[in-house]
């Protein structure tokens, strides 16, 4: 299938690795469907992005109910491009910026949805260090609320170690909001695993659990000694029905030192449940 077999309507948001993404319609089929494009034009290092673009796509050929559905990818001149189905509502970030939290009957659910999407992941040996409630959206379906990760938010080791390199070349400016979700340990060149994705996903849930982000800082250093120094605020104090036991797997997801924090998706979903 090519690029041109599908309609673009309107540019809906922006991916990671200066992507650009588009609601379109399937000519074809006549379903609506997103299509995330990356263009030789628009990226200083073409056949590195490139690459990396191809990567992530290959890696979401899997189904799970809550990580968009790939449904085609590939190139088309100097165009990159991977097509999932679009689903309505909003995104995770623009939920919580209207609401500002989630009561935790809402938000039980969804944590187990985020869990079980991230074991599926790692089994295919893909992270979602890389996520943020930007790339996560928010929908219905059958069963009620459902947290779908996008296929901007899954990546290899390989890839999320170049673009880590790529942040330290910048400096100490204000960090880019994925930075604030990507544990300590990747910041100081250590290699991406499964603890390190658990920092990431007990940060997106303590910030749906309290509407703020777990480690704020105005620079790069001072959030990775934050990171490193210093704990969360006990989540209870703004979400009072949060189960202790919940409270308790956040900050040991969130703790900066990796060696306490769960060894596995399962295990934090477990703890979570009551």
């Amino acid at each position: 299938m090519a690029l041109s077999n599908d309609e673009l309507r309107e540019r809906i948001g922006r991916g990671r690795f200066g992507s650009d993404v588009y609601a379109a319609v399937h000519r074809a089929l006549g379903h609506p469907v997103a299509i995330r494009t990356l263009h030789r034009g628009r990226h200083p290092k073409w056949e590195v992005g490139r690459d990396r673009f191809l990567r992530e796509a290959r890696l979401l050929q899997l189904a799970h109910p809550s990580v968009m559905q790939v449904r085609d990818y590939g190139e088309d001149g100097d165009v990159v491009y991977v097509v999932t189905e679009l689903y309505e509502g909003s995104s995770l970030r623009d939920l919580l910026m209207r609401e500002g939290f989630l009561s935790w009957p809402r938000l039980a659910p969804l944590v187990r949805q985020l869990a079980s999407a991230a074991g599926v992941v790692h089994k295919r040996g893909g992270l979602l260090c890389g996520l943020t409630p930007d790339m996560i959206r928010m929908t219905h379906d059958e069963a009620g609320e459902r947290l779908m990760v996008s296929s901007g938010g899954v990546c290899e080791v390989q890839d999320l170690t170049a673009m880590l390199s790529d942040e330290a070349v910048r400096g100490a400016g204000r960090p880019d909001q994925e930075l604030y979700y990507i544990a300590p340990e990747l910041h100081l060149g250590q290699v991406p695993d499964v603890k390190a994705d658990l920092f990431t996903i007990g940060a997106i849930v303590y910030e749906m659990a309290t509407g703020r982000r777990p480690y704020e800082a105005a620079t790069l250093p001072m959030l990775l000694g934050a990171m490193l120094r210093t704990h969360p605020t006990d989540p209870r104090h703004e979400q009072p029905l949060l189960p202790e036991a919940a409270a308790a797997m956040l900050l040991r997801a969130l703790d900066g030192d990796r060696a306490r924090r769960p060894a596995s998706a399962a295990e934090f979903a477990e703890a979570c449940a009551g």
